[in-house]
């Protein structure tokens, strides 16, 4: 005798546990397996740290944490090497009539803070960017 599969959304089981939910509430979720094991239709459980360096890289649908759980996520606790970080950068279809010219100025925004945690870096980070929006907005006039 087979057992009758049962699913329910994100936001059903929510409205269940009393929990709030961050991404799409009308996932479909049908499954229960640990966040090492979690598949597309699963939902897996967070509350001890040793197990923190999964959540970036598990498969499930959704992720149940602790609301006493701390992730703390930095490059180390997602269990990545630090240091280079590359990466493509893309824009466009661009179609252009035979003999058009167009310049196309793309930038980089990177800022690193040198005490106060992962945190003050995003800080950096915000700062640089509206700088490079402000030059943006001046036609890179550095005289504004």
């Amino acid at each position: 005798m087979s057992q009758k599969k049962i699913s329910f959304t994100l936001k059903e089981l929510s409205k269940t546990i009393d929990a709030s939910i961050t991404g799409d509430e009308n996932i479909i979720i049908s499954n229960i397996a640990t966040i090492q094991e979690a598949n597309a239709d699963s939902i897996a459980f967070l509350s001890n740290k040793k197990y923190s360096r999964f959540l970036n890289s598990t498969k499930a649908a959704a992720v149940i944490i602790d609301s006493n759980f701390e992730t703390n996520w930095d490059e180390t606790t997602a269990g990545n090497t630090p240091s280079d970080r590359r990466f493509i950068q893309s824009a466009g279809p661009f179609t252009l009539e035979p003999g058009a010219v167009n310049y196309i100025t793309t930038g980089v925004v990177w800022a690193r803070a040198e005490k106060g945690g992962p945190l003050a870096s995003v800080q950096k980070l915000k700062e640089a960017d509206q700088l490079a929006q402000t030059l943006f907005d001046n036609c890179f006039d550095i005289n504004y």
